[in-house]
């Protein structure tokens, strides 16, 4: 009985060694399963992260190019208003010039026309009609 007994618990334990190492082996291959999986997932890390690098470059793009938009408004503006400025300057100018001319009512000829209104008439279509002449015949 004692053969018995001793080959009995041989017997278990190779059936326990078999057990412990299908056990290991079940065990492994699950590290394995979840090593795959987080290989997966850092996989989609990465790709998230270029497609997001990608996106920020795009991003940096469309603002260079609003920021260029921007100053060549601001250049525009600035050149809009020295125009204006200077504009108004000759308006003012003009205004001036305008000023030296009087008309009398008093002054008709038969058909009552004012001399001075046809002469100026006349001085503003030569005056137009050639640039370098200018005001000075008003």
């Amino acid at each position: 009985n004692n053969d018995s007994f001793g080959s009995q618990q041989i017997q278990q334990g190779y059936s326990g060694n078999t057990l412990c190492h299908i056990d290991r082996k079940r065990m492994l291959e699950e590290i394995i399963r979840h090593i795959d999986d987080l290989s997966g997932a850092i996989d989609d890390i990465v790709h998230s992260s270029s497609s997001q690098a990608s996106n920020v470059e795009e991003l940096n793009l469309a603002i260079a190019e609003i920021d260029a938009g921007t100053q060549q408004n601001a250049s525009t503006a600035e050149e809009l208003t020295t125009t204006s400025n200077s504009l108004s300057l000759g308006a003012m100018e003009l205004a001036e010039r305008i000023k030296l001319f009087t008309v009398s009512d008093d002054d008709h000829d038969a058909d009552g026309n004012s001399p001075m209104k046809a002469s100026s008439h006349k001085a503003r279509q030569e005056a137009c009609q050639d640039p370098e002449k200018g005001f000075q015949d008003f």
